[in-house]
């Protein structure tokens, strides 16, 4: 056999079997811990390694053996040894592997039950829908007045205190910070949801900052205008790309949310897998331009603004939030704009973008999705999604490859919700 270790993939009823050969030590360990990462990405949470023809494993080898059995199991999936060569099986027992042969689970323990799922396709995408144990709606709020960051408008007067709670997620433009002035020249695009809250400062640092629900810390943000929603959800999809399509877009995702949630508008949270963003971002606060001039006028906007002139942030994780509804008109008029040209819908949504890692299989609530994303606290951007729809240079809308929609009816809308008269202390 030579000094290397190769690799092969076939297809297995239970789940994917990776056939061994070859050396597992210090250096092509690095190839393994490659593979197994690149399938579970892939979705691939039930691994079976054939080692019979592997003739030496070093602590190396075992390390990545141990970490991926207990990141598989932790997402509910396995990774199992068979036919271990006899070098295999006398390292694994010394080191109190023995379950790897059994194919035992590190910790069993009992799924919980879900309500009904229907299963639904539209086009590029693949899903199923479950109505939520306790079917509910959202109550939206909506505060300032977009149309002064083209005028360059604002004032100290508009800045309000807003608190995000679990029950309530939100998004718009502001900041953390110690009231206004601690703000001032910081304000960027905001998401909140499931008790955490993150945005990006404008103020050259290019770091999203963020805060998360801690004890009695609730987290607040200083919004100059936004629009949040509380309440519950009703429904939710899980969907993927059907097989021979990278991603499904956003406007053939809400497509679908829209004919499943009978409602003018949608408020909807998402966790996905990503092929590719579209979006673009405030480089300068609004009070760091003249009241003259608006920062999407030409030649400011190329100081003001960062658009992605490809798509960005292929194979991330971002939870990304909004509003969809199918009128042009109403309170919603001055926030959304239409997903993609000459579509019938609207809608107004912000992506925090974290990098990938594997998300545990049936994890059904959203503070749970939440905490698992933010606990590494690596955010490494927010964007506003856009469909890029110029002639020739468009890169069109931003896509995903699989993940989950947490929706629900927007019951009603009230014109703001002050928390706070002025922006004070977060």
């Amino acid at each position: 056999m030579p000094d290397t270790l190769e690799i092969k993939r076939s297809d297995l009823p239970s789940g994917l079997l990776l056939t061994l050969s070859g050396r597992i030590d210090s250096y092509w360990s690095n190839q393994l811990s490659a593979v197994l990462t690149e399938e579970i990405h892939r979705g691939r949470y039930h691994i079976t390694l054939n080692l019979a023809g592997v003739r030496f494993i070093s602590s190396a080898g075992v390390r990545v053996l141990m970490q991926f059995y207990k990141e598989l199991a932790g997402l509910n999936g396995s990774l199992s040894v068979e036919q271990p060569s006899p070098d295999v099986v006398t390292v694994l027992e010394m080191v109190g592997l023995a379950k790897l042969l059994s194919g035992q689970p590190e910790t069993p323990s009992e799924s919980p039950k879900e309500s009904q799922t229907t299963p639904v396709r539209q086009g590029n995408v693949l899903g199923s829908w479950r109505a939520l144990s306790q079917p509910g709606c959202l109550k939206g709020f909506l505060t300032g007045d977009p149309t002064r960051l083209h005028r360059g408008g604002y004032s100290e007067q508009d800045c309000r205190l807003e608190s995000f709670p679990p029950n309530r997620f939100g998004l718009g433009l502001g900041a953390i910070g110690q009231g206004f002035q601690d703000c001032r020249n910081r304000f960027g695009e905001f998401l909140a949801v499931a008790g955490a809250a993150a945005y990006l400062p404008t103020d050259g640092t290019n770091h999203p900052d963020y805060l998360a629900q801690t004890g009695s810390l609730v987290p607040q943000i200083n919004v100059l205008y936004g629009m949040s929603f509380e309440g519950a959800f009703s429904h939710q999809l899980k969907f993927e790309a059907a097989e021979g399509v990278a991603g499904v877009t956003l406007s053939e995702l809400m497509t679908l949310a829209s004919e499943a949630v009978a409602a003018d508008s949608l408020g909807v949270v998402m966790v996905a897998e990503t092929t590719g963003l579209v979006g673009a971002a405030l480089t300068r606060s609004p009070f760091a331009v003249s009241p003259q001039t608006s920062p999407f006028a030409f030649p400011e906007v190329r100081e003001c603004m960062n658009f992605t002139t490809e798509r960005a942030f292929s194979r991330h994780l971002v939870l990304a939030g909004g509003v969809l509804t199918r009128r042009a008109d109403g309170p919603l008029a001055g926030l959304t704009r239409s997903l993609a040209q000459g579509h019938a819908l609207y809608g107004h949504f912000h992506a925090a973008v974290f990098p990938y890692r594997p998300l545990k299989k049936g994890i059904d609530q959203l503070e749970e999705v939440t905490k698992t994303l933010f606990e590494t606290g690596q955010i490494l951007s927010i964007l506003h999604l856009l469909n890029d729809d110029r002639d020739i240079v468009g890169v069109g809308e931003s896509e995903f490859s699989r993940g989950t929609c947490w929706i629900g009816p927007v019951a009603e809308l009230e014109p703001g919700r002050p928390v706070q008269e002025k922006g004070g202390a977060a």
